[in-house]
């Protein structure tokens, strides 16, 4: 038997509100949500044994609440009323990702010229290696110690 049941409203209000609050009660389902974009509203309803059935905890627009039964789960009215589009989601993922990419490809070009030029590497921040170049072309470490040739990242 599931601790939580979610549900979207319907049409008929009636089967939501009424017959099928009456049906989780009766089955014993401990929390019960409905979710009604129509009136802009979440209702939390938990601890189905009591007199009157179950209890009941109306929210709105801009406020959040929390799951009786998972205490760590906390969500916004709005939220969960106008969830984020998955493809909304996967394009700001992606532009990230370009962001990424095209700061990787100026400090590879920033290391490179630097090489080139015989002088100090240095990266931005995130980076791990800092690379001198010292005679003939060979690499140093922090101390001036000759590490081997000098590559470029």
């Amino acid at each position: 038997m599931p601790n939580l049941v979610v549900e979207v409203t319907s049409e008929n209000w009636r089967e939501d509100y009424i017959r099928k609050r009456a049906e989780y009660a009766w089955i014993g389902i401990p929390e019960y949500w409905i979710i009604d974009p129509n009136k802009e509203q979440v209702w939390i309803l938990s601890n189905p044994e009591g007199q009157l059935g179950y209890a009941h905890v109306e929210y709105t627009r801009e406020q959040s609440f929390s799951s009786v039964q998972f205490s760590e789960l906390v969500l916004s009215v709005d939220t969960v009323l106008w969830p984020p589009l998955v493809e909304h989601l996967i394009r700001e993922e992606q532009e990230h990702l370009r962001q990424v990419e095209h700061q990787r490809n100026e400090e590879r070009q920033r290391a490179d010229r630097a090489l080139r030029s015989g002088g100090v590497v240095t990266r931005g921040a995130g980076s791990h290696a800092r690379t001198r170049t010292g005679r003939a072309g060979k690499r140093t470490g922090p101390a001036g110690k000759r590490t081997g040739p000098a590559v470029g990242c």
